[in-house]
């Protein structure tokens, strides 16, 4: 958290640079905090949400949670440790300062910049596991992929990681996409301890068959950087590094789930590059589910995912760390001091108050 961040680099005179996952939480007037879902299926409640996902409703929200007493007020932790209040929440003063921030992801892939965003916060590139580093896959998905390959099948793999979708939406949204796509693609599907829900005897059975026809592969953990580039296409469920991983194939990406903070986000810029379609939520889902796998097994998609991503990756290293290196040096010569609370900043506006002034 970088009111944390921001006590202890005042309090023991470190010198504090973001390293920010989220970008989406740097307050701007030219984007959304958080990316609303259009449903199509009702209106007004797809109105409301777009209410509550601009900056500045997110930022009084940041701001009541900061400073709500069952949560611990950031102000009362700060005058724990003699330092001066904030009356803004924290990304709000940090940006405000210039606050070097590194935002580890790749230009293109985030899109536009925010005009408003100040001159130290800097894009970089995603970081990835180097390729020594990535452990081998499994003889089961090997053995799998060779035998889709010999009958020219497309795979699709589906991976939700650790969110909350049943095991029986992820198997049926397999068996719709086996038997009802054009080209008759196998399915990977990923399943963890977040999809233990027990199948029904009927679908189970659905289940076995496609297993042992060699249609389906179920498993439980793969490495994704060794398995994703050789699937056709990619349903995830948007989460950074897992999308990062899929835009590095260059295969299409359809990104579902339950969609939560920059999920959205990742599935609004899929779809922004062409590299897949809208997100839809994984409650509605099953009823695309065949026309966007048959979307993005279209051979003039494939092609274009395939020229996005290397011009996305023309210039780069391979695993990241050289960029981000770089910049954490160069915002750290450039402003080496640590954080200090300016007293525009202060609840009294640097007036010397008797509420804030720390003797």
């Amino acid at each position: 958290m970088p009111n944390i961040a921001m006590i202890i680099s005042e309090k023991q005179k470190i010198p504090m640079i973001g390293f920010v996952l989220q970008p989406s939480v740097i307050p701007s007037e030219h984007t959304v905090a958080v990316e609303a879902i259009n449903t199509h299926y009702f209106g007004c409640f797809d109105r409301l949400e777009e209410g509550f996902t601009g900056h500045n409703v997110q930022s009084w929200l940041k701001w009541s949670q900061e400073n709500a007493p069952a949560l611990g007020q950031v102000n009362s932790r700060r005058a724990r440790y003699r330092l001066e209040p904030l009356d803004d929440n924290s990304f709000q003063v940090l940006k405000d300062n210039n606050m070097p921030i590194v935002i580890p992801i790749n230009n293109v892939a985030f899109g536009t910049r925010p005009s408003d965003w100040k001159s130290n916060t800097l894009f970089t590139e995603f970081i990835f596991l180097k390729q020594e580093k990535v452990a081998q896959l499994d003889c089961r998905f090997i053995d799998f992929i060779d035998n889709a390959k010999a009958v020219d099948a497309p795979i699709v793999l589906m991976a939700f990681s650790s969110m909350p979708v049943s095991r029986s939406s992820i198997m049926d949204i397999a068996e719709r996409v086996i038997t009802q796509c054009k080209k008759k693609p196998r399915v990977i599907a990923m399943v963890s301890k977040a999809q233990s829900d027990a199948l029904e005897p009927a679908q189970q059975d659905t289940v076995q068959a496609l297993e042992d026809s060699g249609q389906l592969l179920v498993a439980t953990e793969a490495p994704f950087s060794a398995l994703f580039p050789l699937v056709s296409c990619l349903v995830v469920h948007g989460g950074l590094g897992t999308t990062a991983d899929a835009m590095k194939t260059g295969h299409p990406i359809i990104v579902t789930g339950v969609l939560l903070m920059d999920q959205r986000f990742w599935g609004r810029r899929i779809a922004d590059l062409s590299l897949g379609p809208e997100p839809v939520h994984i409650s509605n889902f099953g009823t695309v589910c065949v026309s966007q796998v048959d979307t993005c097994l279209d051979d003039s998609w494939v092609e274009h995912c395939k020229k996005v991503s290397e011009s996305m990756w023309a210039n780069t290293s391979d695993d990241g760390i050289e960029e981000n290196v770089a910049a954490i040096q160069q915002l750290y010569s450039s402003q080496p001091e640590p954080w200090v609370t300016p007293p525009s900043q202060r609840c009294c506006g640097g007036k010397q108050c008797g509420g804030c002034t720390i003797s």
